[in-house]
């Protein structure tokens, strides 16, 4: 297929290089309940993909650097990136998930080795040159001053690409702490001497990113070492759950408003879903900024509950991008049996909605060993229902 690719005079003509990178992407992604990608062929094959894609990202650096100024990206330009961003996060994440030795000094050394090997300094920063682009082109200048069908579209490719490049730099941060002086240096450099416009919160977002994913790598070495070690922890997002179900709302046969409030994780492994406390605040409750990544500072936290996939019957998507609804089995505990009573919900809203999406896909796919079993994400309607009522003219 990269034979095939190399003989066509563009890449960009009929997306032919996007497709392929779309199918690098499916065939190396892994589903949840698979085992770890530790085979050479697996490892080979990831090193090619990576290898094409800096290739695309290469052809399209000089396209970059301009930021918009003199030369825009055109429809199948922009695809290409897209693709090429989104290869580089399957092939991320499948390297993370490798384990190369039992030593954790080894292990993370190994790892960093890896990702230099697979994501060279010219990919990580042609990464950094979509979103800089992104940054720096208005909707406006890529789709008119009119509302329009190709408005829709540009808001959501555009979205889509900074979303995807801002995951792949966290996810090289977490494996490579060094890299992170490279990456804030090229920052500084682009905002300070090259004078171009870099959004606030940019920085703050990728700290809050790369916070995530070393709060799921401790997790991982907290599974193993307290409950079993063949349990790992899949993805985790921080949440707000403004209604969930207690103890006493179990018994009454209804759900009662959350009395704590504050953000709080939720954790997905191959095993149950976990619903973290709210983290403590106060004296000591801050971490040290000497322990590790894989080692919770000052203590580990405490899982308020557990949802076992057997007991989960829906789970709701509404059109608002970072809500949804978690509907469970009611098991009521006797001294003789448990007795399902009814079904309980819980009303959670995701601080991200792309984190939303992978996560609860993810768990619809552990929900079941077949499609047949699975539950399935379903549209709830009600609020677009009542939108269109309020909305509506006669």
């Amino acid at each position: 297929l990269l034979s095939l690719v190399d003989q066509c005079g563009s890449w960009v003509d009929c997306h032919v290089a996007a497709k392929l990178l779309r199918i690098m992407s499916i065939a190396l992604h892994t589903l949840p309940h698979q085992p770890r990608a530790n085979t050479d062929e697996f490892r080979t094959n990831m090193f090619v993909a990576a290898q094409f894609t800096t290739r695309c990202l290469n052809l399209l650096a000089p396209l970059l650097e301009t930021g918009g100024r003199t030369t825009k990206l055109t429809r199948q330009q922009n695809m290409l990136a897209q693709e090429a961003a989104r290869l580089l996060r399957t092939v991320s994440v499948g390297l993370v998930s490798m384990k190369f030795s039992d030593d954790r000094e080894i292990q993370a050394d190994s790892m960093e080795h890896a990702f230099r090997r697979v994501m060279p300094d010219t990919a990580v920063r042609a990464i950094f040159m979509c979103l800089l682009y992104d940054m720096q082109v208005t909707l406006g200048m890529s789709h008119g001053p009119s509302i329009s069908e190709r408005y829709v579209h540009s808001v959501s490719e555009t979205w889509e690409l900074n979303e995807i490049c801002s995951e792949v730099l966290a996810i090289v941060l977490t494996a490579c702490p060094k890299t992170r002086y490279e990456l804030i240096e090229l920052i500084n450099r682009y905002k300070m001497l090259k004078k171009c416009h870099i959004h606030t919160s940019f920085l703050k977002e990728l700290m809050v990113r790369v916070e995530i994913l070393n709060f799921c790598v401790a997790m991982n070495k907290y599974l193993r070492d307290n409950f079993d070690e063949r349990e790992r922890a899949l993805c985790c997002m921080e949440v707000s759950i403004p209604r969930s179900s207690s103890a006493n709302s179990r018994r009454m046969g209804f759900s009662l408003f959350s009395t704590t409030k504050g953000p709080r994780k939720m954790v997905l492994s191959n095993k149950r879903l976990m619903i973290m406390e709210p983290p403590k605040q106060g004296f000591g409750s801050k971490p040290c900024g000497m322990c590790s990544a894989d080692n919770f500072c000052p203590t580990a936290p405490n899982i308020e509950r557990n949802i076992h996939f057997d007991d989960l019957t829906r789970i709701v998507v509404s059109t608002d991008q970072q809500m949804f609804i978690l509907g469970t089995l009611d098991r009521q505990e006797s001294l003789i049996s448990t007795e399902v009573a009814g079904e309980q919900f819980d009303i959670v809203i995701a601080h991200k909605s792309d984190t939303r999406r992978r996560f609860l896909e993810t768990l619809s796919v552990l929900s079941g060993p077949n499609i047949y079993t699975r539950v399935d994400l379903s549209a709830g309607l009600l609020m677009f229902q009542a939108v269109k009522m309020r909305t509506s003219s006669d």
